[in-house]
């Protein structure tokens, strides 16, 4: 009944058409693109080929790297991206349900009591705001695993070896699912702990660690390609988060903005009610320390910690809320109050539009398709067709438009593309006289070229990759390779999951028997 029951809220809405809108033509070109990789062979790519009018872009890196496998497994598949973005959208929904109701199964909730929460967390304003008018498909998957996280992590636990595992494994996959989240939750996990008379810090600090070496292959490029890439644009303009906090102008004129205004409320007169509850005050405290971080009183906070403006909307604290507040009902126990609070939580979500800017009928995307093809199709998103990256993730110094201008003017008979990626791409170039060369890729860290074999230098010239060419014919190639964080990334994952099957084998021989100190 919860699988039926989170796909409703999660299909329903696209009985009307899939998602639509920038965001959804983003995720739909990174499945379709994650697609082409992963039928050559390609699992993380550094680079996306077809991406910029068919100059690259270099996406996946500030990406993690479970919602990009899924969605490319998906677009392959069903050989169509938009269908792939609708399946993820469907499939959250039954994720945080089902999630919700095995955690709490385990920490000992009743069946019905479990099943009820976990429905009604499955509904969460702000979850169901977030995937039908946000498309923020990365942001509900993490959400959705919300329920392991604090049945594992918060207080009491965690408590022996398996529950420092369980921890690690689960924050492993949230760091691999997206970093915000997954900051934010380590954020109230840490005050909890701080909070608690039961607090085992230790203990936490060991799942996390563990669990970062686990998923290093996915966060550490992450981390390092805001350095690399034009990171400033994450915080600037419609990103800046000074302008986007709940109960000001900017939120009041948006249909999501006063979504998210009634969530907080619902949110806050939950929490209010839970604090009469002994065993509940403690997370319904958290939970709206939280929400007011959504605020414009916590502003100062805001200016004082280093890195709060990368979460770019402060009404994001409103999911990782939202989420404490019904594990603080559902572990309360089947209360009066209990229920009163979960019926707060949920009932804004009939301030919600999930009927909203829906896509209309039009082609597929088939990650088969070229460049060309693939642009003409994405414009039912109301895009430009030159299929452009996240202006944020674009490489620093990079101009898309000054890029395609020049690859136009390359001459015909100069480049005789021979291969043309994922990872590789090649020409024949062809000229009277030693020269430099624009090669149609755009410029960005990672290119190794070869001339006529020999490994050469090149300079980024008109946002293109460009290098030196002796007179006559000559085989030029280009690829991507792994940079020092990429190593580094695989090279500690390797090393934790290797350490973790060694401890498992030696845990098993010895019992599980023996805590955490």
């Amino acid at each position: 009944m919860l699988f039926l029951w989170g796909l409703a809220i999660g299909a329903v809405p696209l009985l009307k058409g899939p998602p639509g809108g920038d965001d959804a033509y983003y995720h739909a070109m990174y499945a379709v693109e994650q697609a082409r990789c992963l039928s050559a062979g390609v699992v993380f790519p550094r680079w996306y080929p077809d991406l910029n009018g068919g100059l690259g872009g270099p996406e996946p890196r500030p990406r993690p790297l479970l919602p990009l496998l899924l969605g490319g497994l998906l677009a392959w598949l069903l050989a169509d991206g938009v269908a792939a973005i609708a399946v993820t959208t469907a499939a959250v929904p039954v994720v945080a349900a089902l999630a919700g109701y095995s955690a709490l199964r385990w920490r000992g909730a009743g069946q019905g009591w479990a099943g009820a929460a976990a429905a009604l967390w499955a509904l969460c304003p702000y979850l169901v705001a977030s995937l039908h008018q946000r498309v923020a498909l990365q942001e509900g998957l993490a959400l959705a695993l919300l329920p392991w996280v604090w049945a594992l992590l918060l207080p009491p636990g965690p408590r022996g070896r398996h529950q420092v595992l369980g921890g690690a494994l689960v924050t492993a996959c949230l760091l691999a699912t997206q970093l915000l989240v997954a900051a934010m939750a380590a954020t109230a996990v840490a005050a909890a702990h701080l909070a608690s008379p039961q607090r085992r810090l230790a203990a936490v600090a060991q799942a996390a660690l563990l669990g970062a070496a686990l998923s290093a292959v996915s966060w550490l490029p992450n981390l390092f390609s805001l350095g690399r890439l034009r990171a400033k644009s994450f915080v600037e303009g419609w990103f800046d988060w000074r302008t986007r906090f709940l109960f000001s102008s900017e939120t009041a004129a948006s249909t999501l903005g006063t979504t998210f205004e009634w969530a907080f409320l619902g949110m806050a007169a939950a929490a209010v009610v839970l604090l009469t509850l002994r065993g509940a005050r403690l997370l319904a405290g958290l939970s709206l320390g939280c929400a007011l971080l959504a605020t414009s009183p916590s502003r100062v906070l805001w200016e004082l910690v280093p890195g709060s403006d990368l979460l770019q909307f402060p009404w994001r604290w409103l999911g990782v809320a939202s989420a404490l507040a019904v594990w603080a009902a559902a572990t309360a126990g089947p209360r009066w109050r209990s229920l009163v609070a979960l019926a707060l939580v949920s009932a804004p979500v009939v301030t919600t539009h999930p009927l909203a800017d829906r896509l209309p009928p039009g082609p597929p995307l088939r990650p088969s398709w070229q460049a060309a093809e693939l642009g003409r199709a994405a414009t039912r998103f109301g895009v430009l067709p030159i299929l452009p990256s996240f202006p944020a993730a674009l490489p620093r110094g990079a101009d898309p438009f000054e890029a395609l201008r020049e690859a136009s003017r390359i001459e015909p008979g100069t480049l005789s593309q021979r291969q043309g990626g994922p990872s590789r791409w090649s020409w024949i170039v062809t000229n009277r006289q030693g020269a430099v060369v624009r090669l149609p890729l755009l410029a960005a860290d990672g290119w190794e070229v070869r001339v006529g074999g020999r490994e050469v230098g090149w300079v980024a010239e008109a946002s293109l990759v460009s290098v030196p060419v002796p007179a006559g014919r000559t085989f030029v190639e280009a690829r991507q390779v792994l940079l020092a964080e990429d190593i580094l990334g695989i090279a500690l994952s390797a090393l934790a999951w290797l350490g973790l099957a060694a401890a498992l084998l030696t845990w098993r021989e010895r019992g599980w028997r023996g805590g955490v100190r």
